[in-house]
């Protein structure tokens, strides 16, 4: 049987200075990665 790994990383916020001056707050992405990683 083939083996598989997963690397899910989830951000909340990004650096407004590499987005245009954009904050970047995202709702549950963590939160996200972590259900992601619990299914995988």
């Amino acid at each position: 049987m083939a083996r598989g790994m997963a690397l899910t990383i989830g951000l909340n916020s990004v650096n407004p200075k590499h987005y245009g001056g954009w904050s970047g707050d995202l709702n549950a992405c963590e939160a996200d990665a972590e259900d992601m990683a619990s299914i995988a």
